[in-house]
């Protein structure tokens, strides 16, 4: 959840400090936490700022960082608007695009209404994935672009000796692969972001065993896996988890069924 959150925090921001925000465009809505020149950061544009977010999941710590960097965005913004940034073109055909996609992000949302996941599907999501959720594994995984490099990432994975490793070491610093050592994972959490057929295999593997070539969304992986034990994770984090895995995958079915249906109407070919 932090990443997509604080990723967009300056995005966001430059949306925030708008003519609403600025003194003499009307009394702004919620109360002033922070005047930056004419322009005021309120709570109300903290809240705006979690829109869409499942609530009760910010720490106050959390809560002072989103405002912290709000008024930074201000800041940044006040100087840059002195320096006549916005006189760019590029820079403001951004902010367009920008604004676009914040204003059919709306839409969608408008659209997809108080459509809700509902706990009997977790529960028959998380049954159907038991023997996953039951168990955790620790493991190397190595992506690559280039497929032609499959057979030599195999052998020395595989051979696991000083110079093996030192051709891999080697590799990397080449920007050939890019090895990732995962610490030990629920498998089942684990399934709801890596491909199905990777974490199928690892459930089924031994320690030290080399698995893949595995497709990704734009690269390839092998996988060499470490351990894999009996898991008992809180069920209310797995609960949460699969809730908000179910939400996305439903929010992005009906965002496509929308476009498709919008498609005739708008698309010029």
């Amino acid at each position: 959840m932090k990443r997509y959150l604080l990723a967009g925090l300056i995005t966001l921001g430059l949306f925030a400090c708008n003519k609403s925000g600025e003194t003499g465009a009307g009394q702004p809505e919620g109360q002033v936490i922070a005047r930056i020149g004419d322009i005021v950061v309120t709570d109300k544009d903290i809240e705006l700022s979690l829109q869409g977010l499942p609530p009760g999941q910010l720490s106050p710590q959390q809560r002072e960082a989103i405002k912290q960097d709000l008024i930074k965005t201000a800041l940044f913004y006040k100087a840059a608007m002195d320096e006549k940034i916005d006189t760019n073109r590029n820079l403001m055909r951004r902010i367009e695009w920008m604004k676009r996609s914040i204003i059919a992000q709306e839409y969608l949302r408008s659209k997809y209404g108080n459509r809700q996941i509902t706990p009997q599907q977790v529960d028959e999501f998380i049954k159907k994935r038991g023997n996953l959720f039951s168990r955790k594994a620790s493991f190397i995984m190595v992506l690559y672009f280039d497929s032609t490099l499959k057979d030599t990432i195999r052998e020395l994975l595989l051979d696991g000796s000083m110079v093996a490793n030192k051709y891999l070491d080697d590799m990397t610093k080449k920007g050939l692969i890019n090895p990732q050592v995962i610490p030990p994972s629920n498998l089942g959490l684990l399934s709801l972001d890596m491909p199905e057929d990777m974490i199928n295999a690892i459930l089924k593997a031994r320690r030290n065993q080399v698995l893949g070539p595995f497709k990704l969304q734009d690269a390839y992986a092998f996988v060499k896996v470490l351990s894999v034990e009996n898991d008992n994770p809180q069920r209310q984090d797995v609960q949460q988890a699969v809730f908000q895995y179910l939400t996305m995958k439903d929010q992005q079915r009906f965002a496509d069924s929308l476009y498709n249906a919008l498609k005739s109407k708008y698309l010029k070919e």
